[in-house]
This record gives C-alpha cells, sequence and structure tokens, in this order.
C-alpha cells in the first residue's frame, strides 16, 4: 500500500516531460471521438493500469458538440474512420506518450509506419495543431441562420 502511494505521488509530482515513453504493439478498444481512445497497454505504469486513455497529440478534429451540424458530421466520419484504420492495423504504437490530464496519456499514435494524425489531416478530417486554432474552422459560418444552407 505504502509502495503504492509513492509511486502515486512520484507519478504526480513528476514533470511531464519527464514521463515521456514509447508504447509499441499495443491493443485497441475503442475510440470516444477522433481524437480520444483507448488502447490496452501492457507496458503502461499500474497506476495507469492496462487500459488507458490516449489523445492523440498534434491535431485538432472537429468534435461531436461542434458548432454546425457540418462539424458534427464530419466529427462522426472523423470517428468511424479513425475506427476503422485503428480496428485494421497490424501494429500500433504510441510515440512520445506523455501523461496528460485525469492521467490520461497523449501521444502521436502510429499505425504499421504511418503517424494517424497526418492520416486524418490528410483526408482533411484533422488540422495541425500548428497551422490552425482550436475552433470555429469547421463551420462556414458561426451564425446559426446561415447552417441550414450547409
Amino acid at each position: 500500500m505504502i509502495t503504492g502511494l509513492i509511486a502515486l505521488l512520484l507519478v504526480i509530482a513528476t514533470p511531464t516531460s519527464l514521463l515521456s515513453a514509447e508504447f509499441l504493439d499495443v491493443t485497441y478498444h475503442q475510440c470516444q471521438d477522433a481524437k480520444t481512445c483507448e488502447f490496452r497497454v501492457l507496458e503502461a505504469h499500474p497506476i495507469f493500469g492496462e487500459n488507458v486513455i490516449v489523445r492523440i497529440t498534434g491535431i485538432n478534429v472537429p468534435l461531436m458538440s461542434g458548432k454546425c451540424s457540418l462539424e458534427h458530421t464530419l466529427a462522426v466520419k472523423a470517428k468511424n474512420i479513425l475506427h476503422e484504420i485503428l480496428n485494421k492495423a497490424h501494429t500500433i504504437d504510441l510515440i512520445d506518450a506523455k501523461r496528460g490530464n485525469f492521467f490520461r496519456y497523449s501521444a502521436r499514435i502510429r499505425v504499421d509506419g504511418t503517424d494517424v494524425g497526418q492520416m486524418l489531416i490528410d483526408r482533411k478530417l484533422a488540422v495541425s495543431v500548428e497551422t490552425m486554432p482550436k475552433s470555429g474552422i469547421w463551420c462556414p459560418s458561426q451564425h446559426p441562420h446561415n447552417e441550414k444552407r450547409l
């Protein structure tokens, strides 16, 4: 019990940048959206458990609770495509995995050697965080009366 408590305190007190890791050949379970998925990671610290939630770093995706119907439609499509990509993968690697909020990991996800974030960007279902803002990019207009034109 005390050993587990000490380990928990070390994980909480350690800066995120020092906890970077690679988890190779993980097992995909499910995605909550086009950026957040659950994987079985046998090498994860016991505090996180074997099944961990991972948010893909480096991209922004349309949100299910988006500002317009187009954003919601794109969010569903992105989630379904991500599920398909991960479900068909031979190997899934979590690269540069770091502890994020709520004990989730954030990481780049590589499928059969290809970056998943870039795959979504190439399909116009995500944007790089370096080139685009977080919100307001999926809807042609933020005005509700213009949504009917989509």
